[in-house]
């Protein structure tokens, strides 16, 4: 008997007609990403210049990072159970204090900032080494995953 808090990761296999639909957990993750790019740009504009740009530029880019990190693991496989909402949980979490931490980085003080953005990506990991375990058919993909991070 299967259990309904626990399931296994099922690669995801389009065929004609069957689009994967949105569910309502990855467009809250999604809004928390809406609300770490606006702490973004309300910190670029207290820092105007060409120090605040680059700065601007290189904290993008590890947001930009783990939300395609996780949209594409959320576009390859199929899994909706308590362990999985728990990570992603966990991950908005790492992703919030990321966007606190933004206005830090621009006065000089990046570790909070690095602290969350490595626990984003330990979710990543751990998303992909349960996929690596539970789903024989992408452990390929899975391994690959694992060792980029």
């Amino acid at each position: 008997m299967a259990s309904r808090w626990i399931h296994r990761p099922v690669l995801h296999s389009p065929t004609s007609g069957d689009a994967r639909r949105v569910g309502w957990l990855e467009l809250f993750y999604d809004l928390v990403y809406v609300a770490s790019f606006i702490q973004l740009g309300n910190a670029l504009s207290h820092h105007v210049g060409i120090s605040g740009f680059l700065s601007f530029a290189g904290l993008m880019v590890p947001l930009w990072l783990t939300w395609t990190a996780f949209t594409f693991y959320s576009n390859r496989y199929v899994i909706d159970d308590a362990p999985h909402r728990g990570l992603v949980f966990l991950q908005m979490f790492a992703i919030g204090g990321m966007a606190i931490c933004v206005e830090d980085v621009m006065d000089g003080e990046a570790q909070y900032f690095a602290l969350f953005y490595s626990a984003a990506r330990l979710v990543i990991i751990a998303l992909y080494a349960r996929v690596y375990a539970q789903e024989p058919e992408s452990r390929d993909l899975s391994r690959r995953m694992l060792i980029c991070g």
